[in-house]
């Protein structure tokens, strides 16, 4: 069984994402802000993150880096955002975000997708 973290403020996409995770068999975790996410991690230990960018306090771009940098280079982050602008997305892979999904364009289904593919891809490494 896979296990994902969600880290994102809107309750309702958060808890949406979530029960579409686990009705996938997926183990799946859940905060709302960049700091209880970076504790969940070092509990959880997750196969990946699904990361919101626009947060409070600390945005994802910084959140993903102390994630690379201070915690697990090799933990998959996605980037799972509103903002769909060529600046957003070249700052968040160069931050080693190893994919980008716009939310108004991303099904729950598509989500799971994604991320089963980008776990599988790292297991075969």
């Amino acid at each position: 069984m896979y296990k994902v973290l969600i880290i994102e403020d809107d309750i309702v996409i958060n808890e949406m994402y979530s029960m579409k995770f686990k009705m996938e068999w997926f183990e799946v975790e859940s905060c709302h802000e960049w700091q209880s996410g970076i504790e969940k991690i070092k509990t959880f230990k997750p196969d990946i993150v699904l990361l919101d960018i626009m947060m409070p306090w600390m945005n994802g771009i910084e959140t993903v880096s102390i994630i690379k940098e201070e915690i697990d280079p090799n933990l998959k982050v996605i980037m799972f955002t509103n903002l769909n602008d060529k600046v957003s997305r070249e700052t968040a892979m160069l931050m080693w975000a190893d994919d980008f999904l716009i939310k108004a364009d991303t099904t729950p289904k598509l989500a799971v997708e994604t991320v089963r593919m980008i776990i599988e891809m790292s297991k075969k490494q």
